[in-house]
């Protein structure tokens, strides 16, 4: 299981420019679903001068109220017990939990929803990071699926890292900003080192690590 990390440094000019924003992180999903696939700002925290940001290849399922709009924070009413695995089939039930089946779906995860309500579910995927030694799990992105639908996703490392005002992890995006940083990791190159442009406020690719 391959584990993922940013390095981040920021001089002590910057931290000054940025004082009182947060640093947001994006990661890219793709869904059956691609008109209304939104992503989130998946973690935000506050900046330091150096910060370690670390995940590994577990994916969770997700289910929630909250809508899939731009500005929404994503509560994640239940989710996945465990890391869940791409050729099983995962249906949100009556009784508010996820329950799997062997099914053919390639190398995505595959959810359905069969909890009946008025509006269709929120649905995505969830993943834990480690900021600075602490733990939290969010979404990754966010559909709305109808019930007795089916809704499959697929995650990329490409990572998208800018400053922003957001506060809560799990905020859906109407679009990334402009000013955000892409970066791919690999298996090969799961490590990458992240500086700080102090005139423009945007974050710079070092290197692999």
């Amino acid at each position: 299981m391959t584990t993922y990390t940013l390095d981040i440094s920021i001089d002590s000019t910057g931290l000054e420019q940025i004082r009182g924003e947060t640093i947001s992180i994006a990661k890219t999903v793709t869904a059956s679903m691609v008109g209304g696939n939104l992503a989130t700002a998946w973690i935000s925290f506050e900046p330091a001068q150096h910060i370690t940001v670390t995940w590994t290849e577990d994916y969770y399922l997700y289910a929630s109220t909250s809508e899939a709009k731009g500005g929404a924070t994503i509560d994640m009413t239940s989710y996945t017990d465990s890391a869940i695995q791409s050729g099983q089939l995962y249906t949100y039930g009556t009784a508010s939990t996820f329950s799997s089946a062997p099914a053919d779906t390639g190398t995505a995860f595959e959810t359905k929803n069969f909890q009946e309500s008025p509006k269709p579910w929120t649905m995505g995927l969830a993943q834990e990071a480690t900021v600075a030694g602490k733990t939290t799990m969010s979404a990754l992105n966010a559909v709305r699926v109808p019930y007795n639908q089916h809704a499959s996703f697929t995650a990329i490392e490409n990572i998208s890292i800018w400053v922003s005002s957001i506060q809560n992890n799990g905020v859906v995006l109407s679009q990334i900003a402009d000013t955000a940083l892409a970066v791919q990791l690999t298996s090969q190159k799961p490590t990458a080192l992240l500086g700080f442009d102090d005139a423009l406020n945007e974050f710079t690719f070092t290197s692999f690590g």
